[in-house]
């Protein structure tokens, strides 16, 4: 007996002068190679036994049937969701972090001294976003970067690894630009930083998976996304989540359209 948690055999009868044997073979389903496995050990255990020989053996070869197109596209579906929950989780803290500045100069108004140096006031903003920007391509690069070299295939088959380049590289100037203007809206930099945190990520995961249902089940399909997507595009956080999810299910729509 194997390892009864895989395989484990159960001997109907033994003819040691004729050769004959019978066993039934018990086997976890959940490892679909455990049948070939578990056939061939008794296989070579009844071939030494009936050659006498324990050098005699029966030698396999095993591979799986790949993936159909649809299992793929599945696969696929499921690799863009995790991804998204994860950009969402991660990218969320970058506008929080940028807002927490913002509001707090503007309580202390500790530019003014800048300015009644002779320092212009566009020239100080527009070097504030210059620069929010330039950190925001440190994770950024690395997030495509990782992409690659972790070969999430469902963001590098094809044209798709370009197209997360340009999303990863556009989403920066335009969360940036979109925090400085949410910033008006807060007073305390405590809340607007929390505050910010929760409404990227809602808006990059918990958006976005609304508008996939909306897109999957067949009565919503034909007029929600047009009105639904139409002000949600005007959130860099979920236009950037969705541009990830849509790179990992290039076809899968086509595929909800059929059902």
């Amino acid at each position: 007996r194997v390892d009864n948690r895989y395989i484990s055999y159960f001997m109907n009868s033994t003819d040691a002068t004729n050769k004959r044997y019978a066993y039934t073979m018990f086997y976890n389903t959940t490892a679909s190679q455990s049948v070939i496995i578990g056939t061939n050990l008794m296989h070579n255990a009844i071939l030494q036994e009936a050659l006498g020989n324990s050098d005699s053996y029966i030698k396999v070869r095993y591979e799986g049937l790949k993936l159909t197109n649809q299992l793929k596209n599945f696969e696929n579906t499921a690799d863009g969701f995790i991804a998204v929950f994860l950009f969402a989780l991660a990218y969320a803290f970058i506008p929080a972090g940028v807002i927490l500045f913002i509001v707090r100069e503007r309580e202390h108004n500790s530019k003014h001294q800048q300015i009644v140096s002779g320092v212009s006031i566009y020239a100080y903003w527009f070097s504030n976003l210059f620069i929010d920007v330039i950190k925001y391509l440190i994770p950024g690069v690395f997030t495509a970067l990782s992409i690659l070299i972790f070969n999430v295939t469902a963001f590098t088959d094809e044209q798709n690894y370009g197209m997360t380049w340009a999303l990863v590289l556009m989403y920066g100037p335009s969360i940036m630009a979109f925090t400085y203007l949410t910033s008006f809206l807060f007073k305390s930099p405590e809340s607007a930083q929390i505050a910010t945190f929760i409404f990227n990520f809602l808006a990059g995961f918990i958006l976005m998976l609304i508008s996939f249902v909306l897109r999957a089940v067949r009565s919503t399909r034909d007029y929600s996304p047009s009105s639904w997507e139409l002000v949600m595009r005007l959130l860099p956080t979920y236009d950037f989540s969705w541009g990830m999810f849509q790179l990992a299910n290039t076809q899968i729509w086509a595929l909800f359209y059929n059902l």
